[in-house]
């Protein structure tokens, strides 16, 4: 079945508006048959439809050159949307709804087209993949802190593209680094902010090393006042968690991989980002096994596959997972059907669970359950040892934070001292 926009839109001043769009128009049809053939939600594809439409008009008939296609994608998400006045165009201000449907654009661009604007079109690409290398070959650091670094480094190298007019890193200064620094972390948790603050030292190291700018710019961050160990673990109640449970409804797609995410969550106590990389292979059923594999500098760590446990999974995989050539067992639940290969989709599924079953919880995030576990084991009178085992910690002092929530489990790391007696005048 052929597909066009004329499916998904019935208005006819809609569809004239589309396919006066811009350049971009005679697209439309053929990137609403692509996504139909990957069985994107209607919904979905109008969103993407509009999103795409309304770069074409932004562009006001300019008809960009390949190599400048990127560059164009980046003023309209960060200069056009956030104060877009357009005449008959909603106001989409969340940029990061609209920068998904310009990737999916892009992907079809590649599938259908051959053209590539995802392959080194990144603002000062080559500084960016040798400081990836830089940070393999000199600290080994795992994929995922990589891939984390990364991240947080393409926001920064954008914004400098966008705002310095292509200059060299070497017109780079303190007072750039920290405008950018306090504007995009100024609604961001500490955490977050600590991570993009680790990621610009190193590369402002790098940089300097590599003769990219002229001084260390690496003092020019603002200072986070962070204090080890200054709080107590914030982890959801017992009994709130098997209340969490309880009320998860099983009778949809959704509520049947919420439950088995909850389910391993609470019974392993496992990080988040291990439950999203679980694969199907990983998964023992002969030897009613359940592997989790190594994270964070971590050890890996291997369980009995509980009944509770197991049956969610057989639900899931059997009635809600989609088929599909990914190996990890959770993936979305709309087309193209991929893993959630980012922490916000699990904390977003988490909270959404919570919020449904009016749980009040200090966090409402995937986390939440690993430190429930960890204080559920240490009133079970578990040594910290075999907990670190558990959990995965390769130094015992990583579980340590965990005795402050729980003042008997203080005893084992108590130390001996003599009796002394005092005199009393």
């Amino acid at each position: 079945m052929l597909f066009s926009i004329s499916n998904f839109f019935k208005c006819p001043d809609a569809l004239d508006k589309f396919h006066n769009c811009g350049f971009l128009s005679s697209y439309l049809d053929s990137f609403a048959q692509w996504m139909a053939k990957q069985q994107f939600a209607d919904f979905t594809i109008r969103s993407h439809i509009t999103n795409v439409a309304h770069l074409s008009y932004s562009l006001n008939g300019i008809i960009p050159d390949i190599e400048d296609f990127n560059d164009h994608v980046q003023t309209f998400l960060f200069k056009h949307i956030p104060s877009c006045k357009c005449n008959g165009w909603k106001q989409r201000r969340q940029t990061r709804s609209v920068s998904y449907s310009l990737n999916r654009f892009k992907d079809y661009l590649f599938d259908c087209h051959g053209l590539d604007f995802k392959a080194d079109n990144l603002a000062y690409s080559k500084i960016h993949h040798e400081y990836l290398s830089w940070l393999s070959e000199k600290f080994e650091l795992e994929n995922s802190t990589i891939k984390i670094r990364s991240d947080y480094l393409k926001q920064f190298l954008q914004w400098y593209k966008q705002t310095s007019n292509y200059q060299q890193l070497q017109a780079l200064n303190p007072y750039d680094v920290e405008s950018f620094f306090i504007k995009a972390t100024s609604h961001w948790a500490t955490a977050y902010k600590r991570s993009l603050q680790a990621t610009l030292r190193s590369f402002f190291d790098f940089c300097h090393q590599r003769g990219y700018i002229r001084q260390n710019l690496h003092c020019s961050l603002p200072v986070i006042k962070t204090y080890r160990l200054s709080e107590v673990p914030k982890k959801i109640d017992d009994n709130q968690a098997l209340k969490l449970i309880d009320r998860i409804d099983r009778t949809t797609d959704s509520g049947k991989r919420t439950y088995a995410i909850v389910q391993i969550l609470y019974t392993y106590g496992v990080r988040g980002c291990q439950l999203r990389a679980l694969k199907l292979s990983d998964l023992d059923w002969h030897k009613d096994q359940i592997h989790f594999p190594a994270v964070k500098g971590g050890k890996s760590c291997c369980f009995p596959l509980s009944a509770e446990v197991g049956n969610a999974l057989v639900d899931y995989l059997k009635n809600a997972r989609k088929k599909c050539g990914y190996p990890q067992v959770f993936l979305t639940l709309r087309a193209p059907f991929t893993p959630l290969t980012k922490s916000r989709t699990l904390s977003q599924i988490i909270r959404s669970a919570m919020l449904k079953a009016g749980i009040k919880s200090p966090t409402k995030g995937a986390h939440s359950f690993r430190h429930g576990f960890v204080s559920r084991m240490l009133n079970q009178g578990e040594s910290l040892k075999h907990i670190a085992d558990l959990v995965g910690h390769k130094h015992i002092a990583t579980t340590f934070i965990y005795t402050k929530i729980d003042f008997n489990s203080l005893a084992q790391v108590a130390l001996e001292l003599p009796e002394v007696e005092y005199e009393t005048d």
